[in-house]
């Protein structure tokens, strides 16, 4: 099994394996004193353990806890992996009251975080090459994960459904071509959205991750 529930939203967000979102609440909701300073000071901040007791940077947000509860309930993760990283709001949507997100930043983020097209290309730092790596070769979304249709992106441009689901067919360097699910939920200040395997994952020719 293999779910990674990355979060989106405003101004931190946090990565979790098994659960992750991000809230656009103000800093001092979020973190404590000590995580705000050094999110300020522009510092990396990731953990990763092979346990799933607790953790170390999550948000003070009840979607976002909800969402790695549940994902840590199904899957009984042996890892947990999580960073932060501070999201700046662009200067037009800076007014929003008492740090809180509008619609139109929302919708913005939503957008951005739907827009499954632009992750092909998308590079990471291989530590064990000690080099740049393409992430995704490829990526699309489809119109189900049986006939694999290319599809446009979504794109909201009025009001952000409160739930919705997409199929993406990806290829990536380590597991090869498969199709994913993304289930995306809409709260007030949080985006979460969940990337679930529909296809198992193997490396070459050997099984290494059920599918769901």
């Amino acid at each position: 099994m293999f779910r990674l529930v990355r979060a989106a939203v405003l101004p931190v967000v946090l990565l979790v394996v098994a659960s992750a979102a991000l809230p656009a609440l103000p800093l001092d909701v979020l973190t404590d004193g000590e995580l705000k300073a050094a999110l300020l000071r522009g510092e990396l901040l990731s953990e990763t353990r092979f346990d799933a007791a607790g953790t170390l940077f999550m948000p003070r947000s009840a979607p976002v806890r909800a969402a790695f509860d549940k994902s840590s309930a199904e899957l009984s993760p042996s890892m947990v992996s999580e960073s932060v990283f501070l999201y700046k709001k662009p200067a037009a949507f800076a007014g929003g009251e008492g740090g809180e997100c509008t619609e139109a930043e929302m919708l913005r983020v939503l957008n951005t975080l739907s827009s499954i097209s632009s992750l092909a290309g998308l590079q990471y730092y291989s530590a064990s090459r000690k080099a740049m790596r393409v992430f995704y070769e490829e990526s699309e979304v489809v119109n189900n994960p049986q006939e694999k249709a290319p599809v446009a992106d979504p794109l909201f441009a009025d009001n952000a459904p409160p739930a919705f689901t997409l199929y993406a067919r990806q290829k990536d360097l380590t597991f090869g071509d498969n199709v994913y699910r993304y289930d995306y939920a809409v709260h007030d200040n949080a985006l979460v959205f969940t990337q679930t395997n529909c296809t198992p994952l193997r490396y070459g020719i050997i099984p290494v991750v059920p599918k769901e």
